[in-house]
């Protein structure tokens, strides 16, 4: 079965010459469904970070296997990170922009023509409950409303 997301037997050592390597992440696997919701929890330290920048291409795995899609990250990083939406910890949303505006130019960093970008953007803005707020500038949202709206763009 090809599953959206297959992580199996995921390490990630951080080496420093004549250094023991220190463990970030110890054998970790699960698999997600298509249309499964999935949250990656623990306490600081847990390696959670460190997992999803594995499975985004952006750290190298010690070993195992991680597959987008059936794409395998480490040998496709780029095609399997199209693939892929990201929702950083961090608010990483333009605040001079229009909720809209936000939408359709984060689109376009990923070769999304405009005017499809557009009819994308009304959709996500509409299932995340933010249509009504596609002309507002972004730092006119509250904090929940700009967190759907982070998640909306990934």
């Amino acid at each position: 079965m090809v599953y959206p997301l297959s992580v199996q037997d995921l390490v990630k050592q951080y080496r420093t010459p004549g250094k023991e390597p220190v463990p970030a992440v110890q054998g970790i696997t699960f698999q997600i469904n298509e249309h499964e919701c999935f949250g990656l929890l623990g306490p600081n330290g847990a390696g959670k970070s460190t997992s999803m920048h594995c499975i985004s291409g952006f750290y190298p795995a010690t070993s195992g296997q991680i597959r987008i899609f059936d794409i395998d990250v480490h040998a496709q990083p780029q095609k399997a990170r199209m693939c892929l939406g990201i929702c950083a910890q961090d608010d990483t949303l333009d605040t001079d922009f229009t909720v809209l505006d936000q939408m359709i130019r984060y689109g376009t960093y990923f070769r999304v023509p405009v005017e499809e970008g557009r009819r994308r953007s009304l959709e996500l803005l509409d299932r995340f409950g933010l249509q009504d707020r596609k002309n507002d500038l972004v730092e006119q949202l509250s904090g929940g409303m700009r967190r759907r709206l982070q998640v909306a763009r990934s």
